[in-house]
């Protein structure tokens, strides 16, 4: 008698077991999602991803942009101090880069400058980014007070005009470049958005001359 009672309360806890791993069973199979679900999410996230990644590679390159305007609008003032200090004059001009890589845009050659002081303007040249394009109006000089000159100028130019763009794909429609203006003979130096639309594209120039470049269309922010 003893034993069939062991027996039976044996086989009411198994019993117990076995139904509540079935209940378990049933309640993960109904908290899970259905294939349909499953096909409906990926494609949702798919889709946010897709908006997502080219606008933020969008805003890098904008960034990259402002960077280099800000990097050479420095430089250009660190060239005519390095002039006024030493009483040397340097050249700034145009330099052909390549199109797949990063490389400096312009050649700066100083004379009558510490050794130590031209080869700290030729470490401090900004790199101009593959993915970003300058043009320049024309080369200038900058003597040894400072001052700029543009020998290669009609004499009705009165300044060096940089525009700075974007050369990549991830561009909605023209755009407006940023800009940097260098004043003869003062030296001032000045930046904004250039009020002409542009159109940005991988295999646009990256370091070029463009003589219809004004002044004028610089808008200070």
């Amino acid at each position: 008698m003893i034993v069939n009672l062991k027996t039976n309360s044996s086989m009411n806890t198994n019993k117990r077991i076995n139904l509540f791993y079935e209940s378990s069973k049933k309640k993960s199979f109904a908290n899970g999602f259905t294939l349909v679900e499953l096909i409906v999410v990926t494609a949702l996230m798919g889709f946010l991803v897709s908006i997502s990644v080219p606008s933020t590679l969008s805003w890098i390159y904008r960034e990259k942009e402002k960077s280099y305007q800000r990097e050479l609008t420095g430089y250009l003032n660190l060239i005519r101090r390095e002039s006024r200090r030493w009483g040397g004059a340097c050249n700034f001009s145009l330099k052909t880069v390549s199109q797949s890589k990063d490389e400096k845009g312009f050649k700066v050659t100083c004379q009558g400058i510490n050794k130590a002081a031209r080869n700290n303007i030729d470490t401090l040249m900004p790199v101009l980014s593959k993915h970003v394009f300058h043009e320049i109006n024309y080369d200038m000089n900058i003597t040894p007070k400072g001052q700029i000159s543009i020998p290669s100028a009609p004499s009705n130019v009165t300044s060096v005009v940089i525009i700075v763009g974007g050369r990549h794909k991830h561009a909605s429609g023209n755009q407006q470049p940023k800009c940097i203006v260098i004043q003869s003979p003062s030296g001032s130096i000045r930046s904004g958005i250039y009020d002409t639309a542009y159109k940005y594209f991988p295999s646009r120039t990256g370091s070029s001359y463009n003589r219809t470049i004004i002044e004028q269309r610089c808008k200070t922010l």
